[in-house]
């Protein structure tokens, strides 16, 4: 049965729950996943400006429910304290590295925290008539997509991926 609050597109949005990233780290996500790209156009980079920590797609949601939306994870994540996160020099993909249609930046030290923040907001959301995820959640970035299946084992291979510490999770945004 159809969510009450997801209907065509003239009368909703896509939204979708993460965590922004500087500047910096997407237009370094964004310049890798160009690079790459070149090597097979199958590979679709993610725009700069789209590059996140992923917590939880809504999809299509009423604008009438947008207030509400935002009321309720406001309010779920009132007691969180700021915390900082480690994006590790590693990629992977889902649903596996060799054979993936999402390639993405992995969370390193702090993946904990942003797992506790995910758990937080699935419980709010479901509350409000959202279906929890029955998917293990990953913390990560997802930096390109693919329509078909893509081998990214020797297409890194020969890439030094940067590491970035210390990055401060202090606010959730509704995007």
């Amino acid at each position: 049965m159809e969510k009450s609050f997801h209907v065509n597109d003239k009368e909703s949005k896509r939204l979708f729950i993460g965590i922004s990233l500087a500047d910096k780290i997407r237009s370094y996500f964004y310049d890798l996943t160009l690079k790459l790209s070149a090597e097979s156009k199958d590979i679709k980079p993610v725009p700069e400006q789209n590059i996140h920590v992923t917590l939880k797609f809504l999809g299509n949601v009423k604008k009438s429910e947008i207030n509400k939306i935002y009321k309720t994870i406001s309010s779920s994540l009132e007691l969180k304290n700021d915390f900082k996160f480690d994006i590790s020099s590693s990629l992977d993909g889902f649903p596996k590295f060799s054979s993936s249609r999402i390639l993405y930046g992995v969370i390193g030290e702090g993946n904990k925290k942003i797992e506790e923040l995910y758990h937080t907001i699935e419980d709010s959301l479901s509350g409000i008539g959202f279906e929890k995820d029955v998917r293990k959640f990953i913390p990560h970035i997802t930096i390109a997509r693919m329509k078909d299946l893509v081998n990214f084992t020797g297409l890194t291979a020969n890439l030094q991926l940067k590491e970035f510490k210390d990055n401060i999770c202090d606010k959730v945004i509704l995007f």
